[in-house]
């Protein structure tokens, strides 16, 4: 159980982890558009 939980965890943490990246390149280009 608690590999399965791990396993779960590192997989949601791996989204969170692009969705701030992607998030951040956003940023980026509206900070460069200007």
């Amino acid at each position: 159980m608690t590999l399965l939980v791990q396993e779960v965890a590192a997989e949601v943490i791996k989204d969170l982890v692009n969705t701030v990246r992607s998030y951040d390149t956003e940023n980026e280009h509206d900070v460069c558009g200007w």
